[in-house]
Order: C-alpha cells, then sequence, then structure tokens
C-alpha cells in the first residue's frame, strides 16, 4: 500500500564536521549541500530545509571526515515520529571519488528508504558536474559559506572561492551559478542594482555551458523578479519547468511572475497545475492558500491550508498560515487554536503575532501584551508589532 503522505518527508540535518579543524566547516556544509540536491531527486520522497517548520518524519543525519586525500562519510536514517532507527552506514573513498561517494550514499538512503515506506523510488547515479576535483572542492566550500548568507562575510568569501574554482575550471557550470547566486545575495543586502545584473549576466553564462539545469533557470528567472523584468522571469521558469516538471521552485516562480504580470487566472491555474501533479505534497496547497489570501479569498485560503496540516500535521508553518486566515475572517476562537498549536509545534515570531492581533480584536489586552513581547522577543525591530504593543499597553490594566 502506498505511504501517508506525512510521512514522506525527508529532512536532511546539516552533517556534522568530525574532521577536528574547524577550517572545514564549510567544506561538510557544501556536502550537506550536495547529498540533499541528489536525495531530492527522489521520486515519492519530499525533502524539506532542516530549517523549515514542517516538522518532517524523516530524518537524516551524519558526519563528515577528511584527512587529506581521503573523506569518510558516517550516515543514519531514522524514523522521528516512531523514534526508530531505519539503518545507516559508512561510505569511505578519496577526493578523486567524491562523486561515487556521493552517489553510493544516496543509492543506500534510496534502498532504506523503499523498504520503509514501499515505494518505487530509485536512485540514478548524477553525471559529474566538473572534471577537476580541485576546482569542486572550492566549489563545495563556497556553498557552504553561501548556505550562512545572512553573514556579508560569507558572501565575500563564497565568491572569492567560486572565482577559485572557475580559475581551476572555467566550463564549470555550477561555480558560474553559485557565483551569480551570490551577488545576489549581494543585491538583497545592498540594493545595488549592479549587483543583480551581474548576477544575471552569471546565469546566462552557466546556461550556455549547462542548458539542462533547472536550477539555474529558477534562479535567473529569480534574478529577472527582482529587477521588474517579469516576462522574462516568466520564460525563465517556464523553461525550468520544461526540464523538472516537479521542480517546487519553477512552479512556485511561475506562480508569482503570472501574479506580477497582473494575470491573477493564470496564477491560480498554475498553482493548481502543482496540486495535481503531487496531490500529497503539502507546498502547493501553502502556495495557492496564501494567493487566496492575498487576493482577499479567506475562505478558499482556510481550505488551502486545511490542506497543509492534514498532510503534515506537525508544520508549524500551516497552522500560523490557517490561523492568520481565520482571524482575517473574524473566526477569533478557531484562530487562537490554530496559533496555539503553532507555537507549540514551534514559537515563531508570525505566530506570537498574528495571535496578539486576535487578542487585540477580542479586547483582551493583557494576553495580547504577552503575545506581542513574546514576537518581539523572537522576532527583529517589526514597527508594526511595536506599534500594536503600545495599543495593548495603553488599553491592558
Amino acid at each position: 500500500a502506498p505511504a501517508e503522505a506525512s510521512a514522506r518527508y525527508l529532512t536532511v540535518v546539516p552533517f556534522k564536521n568530525q574532521t577536528g579543524d574547524a577550517a572545514m566547516e564549510f567544506f561538510v556544509e557544501g556536502v550537506t549541500e550536495a547529498i540533499t540536491a541528489r536525495l531530492a531527486g527522489l521520486r515519492g520522497i519530499y525533502v524539506v530545509p532542516a530549517k523549515s517548520d514542517v516538522g518532517a518524519a524523516l530524518v537524516l543525519e551524519g558526519g563528515v571526515q577528511r584527512a587529506g586525500d581521503t573523506i569518510r562519510i558516517t550516515y543514519a536514517l531514522r524514523n522521528r515520529k516512531r523514534d526508530v532507527p531505519l539503518g545507516g552506514g559508512v561510505v569511505d573513498g578519496t577526493m578523486a571519488e567524491i562523486f561515487v561517494v556521493q552517489d553510493r550514499l544516496a543509492a543506500d538512503v534510496s534502498r532504506l528508504l523503499r523498504e520503509e515506506l514501499g515505494l518505487a523510488t530509485e536512485y540514478t547515479p548524477r553525471e559529474p558536474p566538473t572534471g577537476n576535483i580541485s576546482a569542486y572542492d572550492l566549489y563545495l566550500q563556497g556553498r557552504g559559506y553561501l548556505s550562512r548568507y545572512d553573514q556579508e562575510r560569507n558572501v565575500d568569501l563564497a565568491i572569492d572561492l567560486f572565482q577559485k574554482a572557475l580559475a581551476h575550471d572555467s566550463n564549470f557550470a555550477l561555480a558560474w551559478a553559485g557565483l551569480g547566486e551570490a551577488y545576489r545575495y549581494k543585491y538583497r543586502a545592498t540594493k545595488q542594482p549592479h549587483w543583480v545584473k551581474r548576477s544575471i549576466t552569471l546565469f546566462q553564462k552557466a546556461l550556455e555551458l549547462d542548458n539542462r539545469n533547472a536550477a539555474v533557470h529558477v534562479a535567473l528567472g529569480s534574478a529577472y523578479q527582482e529587477t521588474g523584468e517579469y516576462e522574462k522571469a516568466l520564460a525563465a521558469f517556464e523553461q525550468a519547468r520544461t526540464l523538472d516538471p516537479v521542480s517546487d521552485d519553477a512552479w512556485r516562480g511561475l506562480g508569482a511572475a503570472y501574479e506580477a504580470l497582473g494575470k491573477p487566472a493564470e496564477a491560480e491555474q498554475t498553482y493548481r497545475r502543482a496540486i495535481e501533479l503531487r496531490p500529497d505534497y503539502w507546498a502547493g496547497y501553502s502556495w495557492l492558500g496564501a494567493f487566496y489570501h492575498r487576493r482577499a479569498r479567506y475562505t478558499d485560503a482556510v481550505v488551502m491550508f486545511q490542506q497543509v496540516v492534514e498532510l503534515t500535521p506537525d508544520n508549524a508553518r500551516g497552522y500560523t498560515n490557517l490561523g492568520g486566515t481565520y482571524f482575517s475572517l473574524g473566526e477569533y476562537e478557531k484562530a487562537i487554536a490554530a496559533l496555539r498549536r503553532a507555537i507549540e509545534l514551534r514559537p515563531t515570531f508570525g505566530a506570537y503575532k498574528n495571535l496578539g492581533n486576535v487578542y487585540v480584536s477580542l479586547r483582551r489586552f493583557g494576553e495580547a501584551v504577552a503575545a506581542f513581547e513574546q514576537a518581539l522577543r523572537l522576532g527583529s525591530l517589526d514597527y508594526s508589532t511595536a506599534g500594536n504593543l503600545a495599543r495593548a499597553y495603553y488599553w491592558s490594566p
């Protein structure tokens, strides 16, 4: 029998650096990202970020050791909800065999998932993105730094590493794409247009070398979105969807592009098509629910967010969105129940902020104060929440 949808979500926890060398931390981050990308291609399995609020049942953990040219990756797969191990192992090799090592690990995890879920999923080895191991080593480190893009210094270090990788192999498409992504983060931090224009040029360079990579088309489309070139963004997302019909980012980007172009009917159709392709995947319902909420179709949005929490009962974000939509409908008690459940799963700024807003509407100002204070402890200096807290202080005893 097919596995329940809620059991098909897999989180890859960042692998531990077991080298004893802090300088290898970002290499290990890059290895984690590479393995995650391989597993994301498995049919019937939905790989979700470790930082997400989904509450995946399946968890993959591991560690990386490296001594000179040799590398060892240990891994363990477990069912978090049933608190049982599903298996694990050790994969050894040299840096020259890094692609084989990653493929072997992904194949082993695929086998364990087949045994656990009864799915027909099977891993297909990937073609190496470069023949130059030194370039790939530098690329992995760059990806590791870029995974922590919230610090500007990390983005600058990633740029340097990608450039060094390209010095070893100027035809390394993923390194060109990584460099383009780093420049996009520079744009987001500074809002200086030349960074995003440079990123577009680099994504185009990557596609000249390898036009089959859906993720690079998505990155190009996202850059066009940020410059307001929505028609070009639409074309890039369409190409990504053609190459990878189940790409989350392609469908989400395509829907956003239609919405930005003032084509809500096409946007809704896009999100619905994403659901048809993967009816047991929570994100499609979440995208459509958010679309409905933006258009004040709150009753329709509730139906979508209810589907999200049915498919992923531990999805804190789903309950936060559901509670916020009930608030928009004026169904305050339902809103409180959903938001409290979200906070039980994972306390977040958004959940406490929405809960405070509900309490203000009910004139329960003391409870609103407590909620807004918690929101500001968890979030940044959000002016609207600070203002709402001031109102709650004013009206509370």
